[in-house]
């Protein structure tokens, strides 16, 4: 199954309580929000995941209206992070923003893998444009040993987007994307948090240098 058919799929089969697919399962760690138990990490899903759900997060009860709310936290070996970690977006923000990261001025920042015409066939761009599209990177840093970590988050629902006349094939994606956003519209699948922890080794990091020609 592709990656954007895997995480819609299994937004449909949370909604309707069913298993989720083995994949799925296999590349992700999945939790509900009533599992965290380190406070910063609590409060910080609680404000994602009201906001995602259009709840007030002040609201009395809100840890039992999103007691069974899911986290998804994809693993290294997943689809989704080798795609996002080896992506030319990814690579690029990382160079662009170096400076920055290295003097701690980039705590969370928004980052949009695109979808170019004749890339609609590649399923590391199509990917990434469709179950990711826009996402934050947070608590970027530089580590002592010249590594680079952070987290990719992203709230996995849909956005209506606009058609583009000149690219039909693009039009496709969009015409799949925006019947997903009226099932979502209509309550007929469950949207959840995307939390995908982000490391370039230092060699790795030389290795983006070299590609790109930066010094």
């Amino acid at each position: 199954m592709l990656l954007e058919n895997e995480y819609y799929k299994n937004a449909l089969k949370l909604k309707d309580g069913e298993p989720l697919t083995k994949r799925f399962i296999e590349e992700n760690d999945i939790y509900n929000y009533q599992d965290i138990t380190d406070p910063e990490k609590s409060n910080y899903y609680k404000e994602q995941l009201a906001k995602m759900y259009g709840l007030d997060v002040n609201a009395s009860d809100i840890n039992e209206q999103l007691k069974n709310k899911k986290i998804v936290v994809p693993k290294e070996t997943s689809r989704l992070y080798q795609y996002a970690k080896n992506s030319e977006t990814l690579e690029k923000w990382i160079l662009d923003n170096y400076d920055k990261i290295q003097k701690g001025e980039i705590y969370d920042d928004r980052i949009t893998f695109p979808l170019k015409w004749n890339q609609v066939a590649n399923s590391q761009n199509r990917g990434m444009y469709t179950t990711i599209h826009n996402a934050n990177m947070k608590n970027m840093k530089v580590n002592p040993d010249g590594s680079i970590s952070g987290r990719l988050v992203d709230p996995y629902n849909f956005e209506k987007w606009q058609y583009d006349n000149s690219f039909n094939l693009k039009n496709i994606i969009t015409h799949i994307n925006n019947a997903a956003y009226k099932q979502q519209k209509a309550n007929k699948l469950e949207p959840y948090f995307i939390d995908m922890p982000i490391s370039i080794s230092k060699d790795e990091f030389n290795k983006i240098k070299t590609k790109y020609n930066k010094k």
